[in-house]
């Protein structure tokens, strides 16, 4: 983290694209409708903007889900120290822990057999 939470330090690509694709298009619907410059001199700005705005919104839900998946196997390792922490400190008896690391395993093939299937 850099002390804003999780906003990122960078701006990436995939809001870079979208960003610069809305732009396109805003700027074509002013150009055509406030100006009343032909809607065939603006028709590039669409043509250009629309596959832009679509891949950056599909790569910034895509990355979204890794970010999610990687943030959920993040909070497993979490638990497995703090199992380890009880079992080292003597709270937790090493059957309960084995029970408790077979469910991360569990935990970690459900999401592992997600990620596969929507690939």
């Amino acid at each position: 983290m850099n002390g804003f939470g999780e906003i990122p330090r960078y701006v990436r690509y995939d809001f870079l694209i979208t960003f610069i694709a809305l732009v396109l298009m805003s700027s074509a619907w002013y150009f055509s409708s406030v100006n009343n410059i032909p809607r065939e001199d603006t028709n590039i700005f669409y043509l250009v903007g629309i596959p832009l705005a679509i891949w950056g919104f599909g790569e910034m839900y895509n990355n979204y889900r890794e970010g999610r998946d990687l943030r959920q196997l993040q909070i497993i390792m979490e638990k497995k120290e703090i199992f380890d922490e009880l079992t080292k400190h003597k709270i937790l008896d090493a059957d309960k822990k084995v029970f408790f690391i077979e469910e991360l395993r569990k935990e970690i093939d459900e999401i592992i057999e997600k990620k596969n299937q929507k690939d």
